[in-house]
Formats: C-alpha cells, structure tokens, sequence
C-alpha cells in the first residue's frame, strides 16, 4: 500500500524484504542440494570404478610381504657366502705365509 505521499509503507518493503529473503534461500538451498547431488553422483561413480581396488592392496600386500622374505633370504645367502669368502681368504693367506 501507498501512503498519502505515494510512498510504500515500511510493512509493505518489510513483506516484500521478506518473501525476496525466502525466494533468495530457496533457490540457494536447490543449488546447494544439486551440487552436493552431483558430488554424490561422482563419488559414486569413483566407488563403482574402483570396486576391485581393495582386492588388488591386498594382492599387492601379500607380494610385498613375499618380496621382504625373500629379500631376507637373500641376505642370509649372501652373508654366508660372504662369511666362506673371509675364511677361503684368511685360508689362502695363512697357506702363502707358512710357503715363504
């Protein structure tokens, strides 16, 4: 409504204030709802891309686990062999000093 002066009344700008406020919340509240919407989409799509990944860590877990064996293994081989070596060596030499 107008006033004597052809000016709205503050009732009048506090409603239209009011429902631009709630029109201004409601379509936030649909674009929010649609992102958060699309975000859910991708991150479902990513689990049904992705659905052998857990099976393929732990395919990768147990070759691991096998490679750190036989890692180990070949330390111990190698320590061995090293260990021969230093007595093969200490053998030879011992043999040269008693022929001079």
């Amino acid at each position: 409504m107008k006033d004597d002066n052809g000016k709205r009344s503050g009732r009048d700008i506090a409603v239209y204030a009011l429902v631009i406020t709630l029109a201004l919340q409601f379509f936030g509240a649909v674009w929010f709802s649609s992102a958060l919407n699309a975000r859910v989409d991708q991150s479902e799509q990513w689990i049904r891309d992705n659905k052998e990944l857990p099976i393929n860590v732990v395919r990768l877990e147990e070759e691991f686990k096998s490679l750190c064996k036989q890692l180990t293994s070949l330390e111990k081989s190698i320590e061995k062999a090293t260990e021969r070596l230093d007595s093969l060596h200490l053998t030879l030499r011992q043999g040269n000093v008693q022929h001079e």
